[in-house]
């Protein structure tokens, strides 16, 4: 990937450290559309470190939050259900910066379109009353992206089941 990246930049653009590289990667990879891409079977693995990375897993330092909101722009385009929970952890961390929370949660809802899992539905449904309001709207919208079944999102939303007399028309 350095390569294609070196060939493609003028001397003034190309990186000049491994974290410009690393940015430049996020942002070529982030830029791959999966469906299309001759390298869609090496997405999955790129996709795992970007989860890495952004979280900072132990044992590594963790990137600079530029880098960080970098990988998790990417993960909103190439991520995969495996990317689910590190997306979650970082949304749901009050330590990180509104900035970054939102930006794992919109990754969350990228990811999870149209599937996710009760526990994943269960911390977004938590985080609707974050005292944040942009965290609070991106929790949203990541529900919505779920795509919930009317007894799902009930249950997600409220904590209960729907019942059929909830549901039945006033008479």
């Amino acid at each position: 990937l350095e390569e294609q990246i070196d060939k493609g930049l003028d001397e003034k653009s190309k990186p000049k450290t491994w974290e410009d590289t690393a940015l430049a990667a996020a942002a070529a990879l982030g830029a791959m559309d999966p469906a299309r891409s001759v390298f869609a079977d090496r997405l999955p693995q790129a996709a795992k470190v970007l989860a890495e990375a952004a979280r900072g897993s132990a044992g590594q330092m963790t990137p600079p939050p530029a880098h960080r909101l970098a990988y998790l722009a990417s993960l909103s385009r190439i991520g995969t259900p495996a990317e689910v929970l590190a997306c979650q952890q970082i949304g749901a961390n009050p330590a990180e910066s509104v900035e970054l929370r939102v930006a794992a949660l919109r990754a969350l809802g990228s990811i999870l379109e149209n599937t996710g899992t009760p526990e994943t539905a269960q911390t977004l449904r938590s985080l609707l009353t974050d005292p944040a309001e942009p965290v609070r709207e991106a929790a949203g919208w990541a529900l919505g992206r779920m795509k919930l079944s009317g007894t799902d999102a009930c249950e997600t939303l409220f904590g209960k089941k729907e019942t059929a007399a909830e549901t039945a028309p006033a008479q």
